[in-house]
């Protein structure tokens, strides 16, 4: 692979000019042909008319923004490289005022070095994981998208403690590199802002292959579910159909972090189609306008006509309820939630009443010598965290 070869993508929109124009020059390093969602190929029609939108509209006729664009590779952990792919842009006589990218959050923080040594602003694209080696406020040249690793860490760990939830477990799925660098974002992060909840939470790790290895999926479940109400399986939402899963997470629906769905195109389609009713699925709402319809049909077309690349489906969906939770009545048609999945409308307890095992003492009934264990219901929640994060849910 050329990763050490400026490719050739520069723009320079707008008419021509006959007076000497500043030129603006936009650094775009960014991953390429991945499997998450930090891809080049599907973002770059949408830069183009971005810039386009840039010098045709917002910059005066003096100035001009350009984009010089390096393939960075495909890998979140070749972090070292992204210093080299800097110092070719300079070695080719660019000299960037902004960079843009990268996805992977532990090569931003070096690229992020370079630019700050270069007093140059940065912008993370979405740099998902910077903050871990600093506090992100020591990053005072960078910019980034609000949804990232470290913000999924902090909603989830508020969850947790507002329902006072002090002994989760997170079962971590290192088969991707997506939820890879998840986990270890969330680890980090729970170590340095919640020590309280980090100390008394578990961390397991499990290798899961792309087909769900249902009885060893089964016997972590029933494993962690002896000491824990809470499990949090940060892993791709494939595994729905083989763990009993109550809330999950689904930003907006992407194969990147699989695929909420009962419709398998097998004999327990039914069957799961039934389980699906205690399902609830928190989702990004964003209502549909005129402009982001228009604005998404553009990019395909000439994403497919300039770049013969097809972006796959509508614009990204603003509400993956299935209708099955609408007409439940526990997810009206604007997202607002009624009641929760549980009796009573209320999520479980931290602890079962009568312990994870069903032996507490204040459950048994004393005749004589002899003591009769009361019937216990052992109550098992499974969340399943998949990119992300646990957004807010109104009442």
């Amino acid at each position: 692979m050329n990763h050490w070869v400026l490719s050739a993508f520069v723009y320079i929109f707008g008419t021509v000019r006959s007076q000497p124009v500043t030129e603006i020059a936009v650094c775009l390093l960014l991953e390429r042909n991945t499997s998450t969602i930090f891809d080049y190929d599907r973002s770059r029609a949408a830069i183009e008319m971005g810039v386009q939108y840039v010098n045709d509209n917002v910059l005066p006729s003096s100035h001009v923004l350009t984009t010089h664009y390096v393939d960075i590779g495909t890998s979140c952990s070749a972090k070292q490289h992204i210093i080299g792919y800097a110092m070719q842009l300079r070695e080719s006589a660019v000299d960037c005022n902004v960079y843009v990218g990268p996805g992977c959050g532990a090569a931003a923080e070096i690229l992020y070095d370079v630019a700050d040594f270069y007093d140059t602003p940065m912008i993370g694209l979405p740099a998902a994981a910077a903050g871990i080696s600093a506090p992100f406020s020591e990053y005072e040249n960078m910019v980034r998208l609000s949804i990232t690793y470290t913000s999924i860490s902090d909603v989830v760990a508020h969850f947790l403690i507002y329902q006072n939830y002090t002994t989760p477990v997170f079962l971590q799925d290192y088969d991707a590199s997506f939820f890879k660098e998840l986990n270890t974002v969330l680890v980090s992060v729970m170590k340095e802002r919640y020590w309280d909840l980090y100390r008394t939470s578990k961390f397991a790790s499990i290798q899961s292959p792309r087909e769900p290895n249902i009885p060893l999926m089964h016997t972590k479940l029933r494993q962690y579910a002896k000491i824990s109400r809470v499990i949090l399986w940060i892993a791709n939402a494939d595994i729905i159909r083989a763990a009993m899963v109550f809330l999950a997470v689904e930003l907006y629906p992407s194969p990147v972090w699989g695929s909420f769905t009962w419709r398998k195109g097998d004999e327990d389609d039914e069957r799961a189609r039934s389980a699906f009713g205690c399902l609830l699925l928190v989702s990004l709402y964003r209502p549909p306008t005129d402009s982001s319809d228009v604005f998404w049909e553009d990019v395909k077309r000439l994403s497919l006509k300039r770049y013969n690349y097809t972006l796959e489906g509508s614009r990204v969906p603003y509400l993956g309820f299935l209708p099955t939770f609408v007409d439940d009545g526990k997810v009206d048609r604007l997202g607002d939630l009624k009641d929760w999945p549980s009796g009573g409308g209320q999520l479980p307890p931290n602890q079962p009443l009568c312990g994870f095992t069903g032996d507490d003492p204040a459950c048994l009934v004393h005749t004589g010598n002899v003591a009769i264990p009361v019937v216990v219901s052992l109550s098992l929640v499974a969340v399943v965290v998949v990119l992300g994060a646990l957004f807010g849910v109104r009442r």
